[in-house]
């Protein structure tokens, strides 16, 4: 069984990268 704090961690992870991203991604349309 995967633990809820496990999931917690990668769901925390994964929408970080995703707000990195999309910065990236605005940053790069306005340049």
């Amino acid at each position: 069984m995967i633990s809820t704090t496990l999931i917690r961690i990668i769901a925390g992870i994964g929408i970080v990268v995703v707000a990195a991203i999309l910065v990236m991604r605005r940053k790069n349309k306005a340049a």
